[in-house]
């Protein structure tokens, strides 16, 4: 990767030697629908690897393979010669994955109906996990003919295959009876519930990390009385909206991340996601890396199956940036008044008596802060 890198192709990546992961390909996909993966000329080594693009396909991405000459992989190719002629060699050695599958598999089956019947079902279990039908279609088809199959006994495998995984993804187990409920209103429990704001703060610096140069619209009345939509960034909204109130994170990391999105739009610039990625400290791209990426995916089965449209977060992204703030606050409020009822109980046993009126008036104060901003969320607090 390296050594590629040097040569002038910066749009490489390995995976250093480690399984490659949904995270890491999702990843990718924020990049580019298309990935080329170089391999030497071992096909052993190959085959080990089909679960791993078939996860790649999964993911509705385009993929071709290049096999380097025996003897060489990308390292020792890109060495022996210059940039352009390992561009040209990979722009004419890439092939389509499935294709090349299917030509492997036909080569190790032969005349064999055995391993001819497995091979075509490994191909088309691979077919089977296209996200798109379009592309399900076209593949049936080639493969057909390359495998010198009815394309209609295909198509009859891969929805048997579909049917399959859509029943399984349906199913529901009866939930295991070896689990312990904890009492909800015992004091550690409460003070879990007032003292931990980790999720509204994940929450926020999520939406920082992947929408932050994103633009939200608010309606405003100009001098006139007229009404006009401004768009404002969601970096910009997020960061000043939270330092007027002078509201910090508890974690670190979190706090770090909103600390750099503060200083560079002081600058007048927003960082983008490659920025925390690719972050110095490590702690940092980490963090990053897990908020950016997510393991749960809207299945299709929503819209196409069930006919159920789902709105999606980006499709209401203002909605969400506005109810991540207030959650936010409402646990730093809900932080707040637990602190101050403590401290009313602190003067009260130590007959401080003339603390006590404004830790009160505090304490009213924040309360109705709370509902102002329960209220604006649709919830009712009862206390």
């Amino acid at each position: 990767m390296i050594s590629l890198f040097q040569a002038g192709f910066e749009n490489v990546v390995a995976s250093s030697g480690t399984s490659l992961t949904t995270g890491q390909i999702r990843l990718i996909k924020r990049y580019t629908p298309n990935i080329t993966i170089l391999y030497d000329g071992d096909e052993a080594g190959i085959k080990a690897s089909f679960r791993g693009i078939d996860m790649i396909l999964e993911q509705g991405m385009n993929v071709k393979i290049v096999m380097f000459p025996e003897g060489e992989d990308p390292d020792s190719y890109v060495r022996s010669h210059r940039s352009i002629e390992v561009e040209e060699f990979i722009d004419g050695q890439a092939r389509d994955f499935i294709r090349f599958k299917t030509d492997i598999l036909l080569k190790e089956a032969q005349d064999d109906p055995v391993k001819k019947a497995g091979m075509i079902r490994d191909i088309v279990e691979t077919i089977a996990v296209i996200p798109d039908q379009i592309t399900r279609s076209v593949y049936v088809k080639e493969c057909s003919g390359m495998m010198d199959m009815a394309e209609q006994t295909l198509m009859n495998e891969l929805n048997k295959i579909i049917r399959k995984k859509f029943r399984k993804s349906t199913a529901r187990e009866e939930p295991e009876e070896d689990f312990m409920i904890e009492d909800a209103t015992s004091e550690k429990q409460v003070e879990l519930d007032l003292n931990d704001a980790a999720f509204q703060e994940k929450d926020v610096i999520r939406l920082l990390l992947n929408y932050g140069n994103r633009e939200i619209e608010f309606d405003h009345l100009d001098e006139f009385n007229k009404k006009i939509t401004i768009p404002v960034k969601v970096a910009d909204f997020i960061v000043n909206d939270l330092n007027a109130d002078e509201i910090t994170f508890s974690k670190p990391e979190y706090q770090k991340i909103f600390d750099e999105f503060s200083a560079h739009i002081e600058k007048g610039k927003i960082p983008d996601e490659k920025y925390f990625i690719n972050h110095e400290k490590r702690s940092i791209a980490n963090t990053a890396i897990e908020l950016l990426t997510t393991p749960y995916e809207l299945s299709e089965n929503w819209e196409i199956r069930a006919r159920i449209e789902v709105v999606t977060e980006d499709q209401k992204l203002r909605t969400a940036v506005y109810n991540s703030l207030l959650s936010f606050k409402a646990r730093k409020i809900e932080q707040h008044i637990a602190e101050n009822q403590e401290q009313i109980k602190t003067a009260e046993k130590e007959e401080r008596y003339e603390d006590i009126p404004e830790l009160l008036k505090k304490q009213q104060d924040l309360k109705q802060i709370s509902r102002s901003i329960n209220e604006q969320l649709g919830r009712v607090v009862i206390r």
